[in-house]
Order: structure tokens, then sequence, then C-alpha cells
């Protein structure tokens, strides 16, 4: 797995900092060693969220349904959120677009169009 080079400059616009396992800041380069350690950054809280502030998605929400049995369900995009909904929620876009790759990671999907879409928006 890859990140595009876009995604991770778009992160540390965001804020992010390349850490070594220790936890100590790195500087980005082309040929930091960041290009071998792809799945620990996509594991990053840290990462996602500056991903996010760098898009702008925390301007818009992800809203969904929560159902007691089975979770999370009935995801909405934008503003159709109602304060009158008690069993509607809404959530970070930085966390639904993590769950996303994630399950798109699991299924074995098109990761190079799941990055190229993030550009793009």
């Amino acid at each position: 797995m890859t990140i595009p080079k876009e995604i991770i400059e778009l992160a540390i616009e965001g804020g992010w900092m390349i850490t070594d396992l220790e936890g100590e800041a790195q500087e980005y380069s082309e040929r930091h060693p960041i290009n071998e350690a792809h799945e620990r950054i996509v594991c990053d809280l840290l990462f996602w969220q500056a991903l996010g502030k760098a898009k702008g998605w925390e301007e818009h929400p992800i809203l969904y349904r929560r159902d007691s049995i089975q979770g999370k369900i009935g995801f909405l995009h934008e503003d159709i959120y109602d304060e009158a909904r008690p069993n509607w929620a809404r959530e970070p876009r930085w966390h639904y677009n993590a769950l996303s790759f994630f399950d798109l990671l699991m299924t074995s999907g098109d990761m190079q169009a799941y990055w190229d879409e993030i550009i793009k928006k």
C-alpha cells in the first residue's frame, strides 16, 4: 500500500507531524523511510484528523441513524440533520473517511481510486 505524496503533504499542511517509532518528529522528504511505513501512517488518528482539517471536512460532518442492535446505519451527508430526531447523530467526516478506507482495505478495493477521490474533493 502506498499513500500518494499529495495526501501526505495535505496531512502535514493540516498539522500532522511524521514521527518515528519512538514518537520523535521527523521531516518529510521523498527519501524519508516514511515510504516503508504507510501501514503505520493510516493507523494514526492524527493523520486522519489533519487530513480532514486540510480538506475542510470538519465543516461537513456525516450524519447517521443510531440503531441499538446494529450500531450505525443510514449514513447521510451534508446538512439534513434535524435536532428533533434523537436517534440521529453526527460523526466527524475524517472518521467516516478513515473507516471507509479500512473497509476498502479489507475488501481488496481500489486504493488508488480512493486516494484520487480524496485529492479531487
